[in-house]
Parts: structure tokens; C-alpha cells; sequence
């Protein structure tokens, strides 16, 4: 798919978005908030999420999934952007340059000249779950909101953007996976037991990662993730040799069916 074609798939991704109202319909007795409604759509904008405003390049051959942008203290804080001092985003942005890649740090403002937060980026940030929780980043997430989330927008997501790899930031983002895909379900133990990358379809690897935050770096220390995150590169070029391969032996770019494996 063409990068014009790619944005006009994602133009109508968004606006499905913007108007799903799946988890709030469920009449959880936990609430989770739409941007495109919360405070009139105050701090909505034109991406997936808050997090793709920093990272949304619609090529990127890196796709990364996190559980849940945080609540909606912080949207309000921030203006819907990015802290420019959280920490997890350093780490990331840390790990993503030891690859060699050109990462910004997060904007910090809206830019009304283009209609974006930043400039396209370098690789995909999205979460398994899209909308907001109330209160702080530490409240609670609830099994139905993946259910929602997973094969609504994750799964479309990974499709279009057609990465090398998705990268899953914790146990609860790897479990998005599992659950946006019909995949196996791992417990999260057995998950970081074997961090080993699969094949969730014939184009597209997983690669489980910890969670890059203080709470991680009891057990994981940096110089352990950074190792982690140096897997990345290997793995994108065994992808990229096995779909050249596939072309090769087909005549034209591979696409297969997109089911799914292991």
C-alpha cells in the first residue's frame, strides 16, 4: 500500500476512534474516557492516540505497543501531549538512538501550520488500549477494554503500517497482542521466560520487551534492556531477507494471507 493510500486509511481509522463508544457502552464500573468527547475534545487531535503525536510515521518498519497512554490528569496537564520529562519516553527515545535511529524528543505544543504534533517521526507509537482512564496513570485497566481495543484498532493498525516488527512493552501490551490477534494466551511469566520473537502474521515479528520504567530496573537493569533493544536490529533484517526471499520467489512483494502464528 502506498504512502497516500496509507494516509487516507488512517485519516478514517482515527475518526473510528473518535466515535467508538464500545467501553463505555460495557458500563464498566471503571471509566474509560474518548479523547475525541472528554472535556468537548479539548485535548483530542488527529492521531490514534496522545502517544503517536510524538512517533507516527505510517512507514516505519518499528511498530511499538504500550498498555495505555495514562489518565486523564496527565491529558489535562499536558495539553494531550507528551510530558516532556517522562521518563519512560527518555528511555525509549535512548534505546531507539542506540539503534542508530533519529529520534526527537516530544514536542511540546500543538502545531496549527501542519495540524501535527511534531514532525512524522521515525517509528509508530500506539497502545493496546486507545482511550483514557480517569484519574491518574496508575488506575486500573480492565480485560474488556482489550477485548474492545485489540481487534478494532490494534490489529488494523499493525496491518497498515505493515512494520518489521512490533515491539511490546510489558506484560499487558504483549497480552493486547495476544488478544487483538486470537493468538495463544501466555501468562506473563511464560511470556519474559522465552522473550523469543514469533510471527503474529507471514509479513510482521513479535518481540516482548519489559516496560522501560523505575519499576523495571529492579529486576532489569538498563544495561540488560538496552541488550534487549539491540535484538531489534538482527530481527528487522531476518524479516527483511525472508520478505525479499518471498518476493523473489513469487515475483512480487509478498503479502500472504495475514493469518497467524504461533
Amino acid at each position: 500500500m502506498g504512502t497516500a493510500r496509507k494516509v487516507d486509511v488512517y485519516a478514517q481509522l482515527v475518526q473510528s476512534r473518535k466515535r467508538c463508544t464500545l467501553c463505555q457502552e460495557a458500563q464498566s464500573r471503571l471509566e474509560l474516557n474518548n479523547p475525541a468527547t472528554y472535556s468537548a475534545g479539548a485535548f483530542d487531535s488527529g492521531e490514534l492516540g496522545p502517544w503517536t503525536r510524538w512517533q507516527g510515521n505510517l512507514d516505519a518498519e518499528i511498530l511499538i505497543v504500550g498498555q495505555d497512554w495514562g489518565g486523564t490528569d496527565d491529558l489535562e496537564n499536558h495539553g494531550g501531549c507528551e510530558p516532556p520529562d517522562n521518563p519512560t519516553n527518555t528511555a525509549i527515545a535512548g534505546f531507539l538512538r542506540a539503534l542508530g535511529l533519529d529520534v526527537d524528543d516530544p514536542p511540546s505544543s500543538y502545531d496549527t501550520a501542519t495540524g501535527r504534533f511534531g514532525r512524522h517521526g521515525t517509528v509508530f507509537l500506539t497502545n493496546a488500549i486507545l482511550c483514557i482512564k480517569s484519574g491518574d496513570i496508575q488506575a486500573t485497566v480492565t480485560q474488556q477494554w482489550f477485548t474492545n481495543c485489540g481487534p478494532k484498532f490494534l490489529r488494523p493498525t499493525i496491518e497498515l503500517i505493515d512494520p518489521l516488527v512490533v515491539v511490546t512493552l510489558g506484560g499487558m501490551a504483549a497480552h493486547g497482542i495476544q488478544v487483538a490477534y486470537g493468538l495463544q494466551k501466555r501468562k506473563l511469566k511464560e511470556i519474559f521466560a522465552d522473550p523469543s520473537p514469533t510471527w503474529i502474521t507471514d509479513r510482521v515479528y513479535r518481540l516482548p520487551l519489559y516496560h522501560p520504567s523505575w519499576k523495571t530496573w529492579r529486576f532489569r537493569s538498563r544495561e540488560q534492556q538496552t541488550s534487549d533493544w539491540r535484538r531489534i536490529a538482527p530481527i528487522s533484517d531476518e524479516v527483511k531477507r525472508i520478505r525479499q526471499q518471498r518476493s523473489r520467489d513469487t515475483g512480487s512483494d509478498f503479502r500472504g494471507s495475514g493469518g497467524t502464528a504461533q
